[in-house]
């Protein structure tokens, strides 16, 4: 099953202000606990969230809150909250608690927050697979993740994560084409392994930055 509360399939949802809560009748969800956006029949998903707040997801294996799927698929994320998600780690999953980003989809943050997520395996508050993560506003920040990665995790070699503003705390690259960094991003913590580094503006001054791997 997927998306416990809402599910986008080849259409579009719009928040603006209220609380999207879990729903304990979807317990056994793999993806997606409150949110599940996924491009349907060459039908793009949009989900634009303008304000409010996404709280409490829970899934058996990605996205606790949010699983944006399919190339089709774009989430806007401009002035909303979405907090305290919960990914498992049910057939080795990676995570992502409160937004899993996957197979084309984008996701776009130009504001709001993403914060205090968990993950039994990695990605407290961010997983990206093979999709794409673009940063320009906003804040991501608390989660913890019982294998690694506790804030925002990035793998595959068409998984990336841009980022062009906003706040961090922390982020780890493994297994990725690039992270671009542009503009004046804070970042509290860069841990990237076997991945690359473009840097198209100033890194944040004393960031903690580890590159294992092919750097700028």
């Amino acid at each position: 099953m997927q998306g416990g509360v809402v599910r986008v399939r080849g259409g579009k949802f719009d928040l603006y202000a209220g609380t999207i809560r879990y729903n304990p009748e979807a317990a056994g969800a793999k993806q997606g606990g409150v949110i599940y956006a996924q491009d349907y029949n060459e039908v793009g998903a949009t989900v634009n969230l303008y304000g409010g707040v996404i709280e409490g997801g829970k899934t058996l294996e990605r996205g606790g809150n949010i699983y944006a799927d399919g190339a089709g698929t774009e989430v806007n994320l401009i002035g909303a909250t979405i907090q305290n998600g919960h990914a498992g780690a049910a057939n080795n999953a990676v995570g992502g608690g409160n937004v899993f980003v996957i197979k084309g989809a984008v996701f776009k943050m130009t504001g709001g927050k993403i914060i205090d997520g968990t993950a039994d395996n990695f990605g407290g508050n961010v997983g990206v697979g093979s999709g794409t993560f673009i940063m320009e506003g906003g804040e991501i920040s608390g989660g913890t993740a019982a294998t690694r990665a506790p804030s925002v995790y990035v793998y595959y070699s068409d998984g990336s994560f841009e980022m062009k503003g906003g706040k961090i705390n922390s982020i780890t690259y493994k297994d990725a084409a690039s992270f671009k960094i542009s503009g004046n991003p804070v970042i509290g913590k860069l841990e990237i392994t076997a991945g690359k580094l473009v840097t198209l503006g100033d890194l944040t001054a004393g960031a903690d930055i580890t590159v294992d791997g092919e750097g700028a």
